[in-house]
């Protein structure tokens, strides 16, 4: 699971700084929609659009650099300081993926409410 989020965000590093300029955009858009400037459709595009912005930020930060796994032939001082921080990378990717089915889920309900 760690190799694959390491390769997604490898794939999306290139998408990155235009991440960081969406999201104060976003930002912006959902408080003059929730200030009235803009339509109220306008405020929960804007925030979905900044949750997703948010999760993408997240995992191309988060699973940049994943430690190696533990080889055998290495000390053993440095194969439990492996195997604790792929276990504390290993715990950030349980989040990160139960951040990513709630933010689905939210936005499948939104779209449904939104569109219906």
């Amino acid at each position: 699971m760690l190799e694959l989020l390491g390769r997604i965000a490898a794939t999306l590093q290139p998408a990155k700084r235009g991440l960081l300029m969406a999201l104060p955009v976003f930002a912006v858009l959902s408080l003059l929609a929730a200030l009235g400037v803009l339509p109220d459709g306008m405020l929960i595009l804007s925030v979905m659009l900044m949750l997703w912005t948010l999760l993408l930020v997240i995992l191309i930060n988060g699973f940049r650099r994943i430690p190696p796994q533990p080889g055998p032939g290495m000390p053993l001082l440095r194969r439990l300081s492996l195997r604790l921080r792929r276990a504390g990378y290993w715990l950030l990717g349980v989040a990160t993926l139960g951040f990513t089915v709630a933010v689905l889920a939210v936005t499948l309900r939104v779209l449904v409410i939104w569109l219906g």
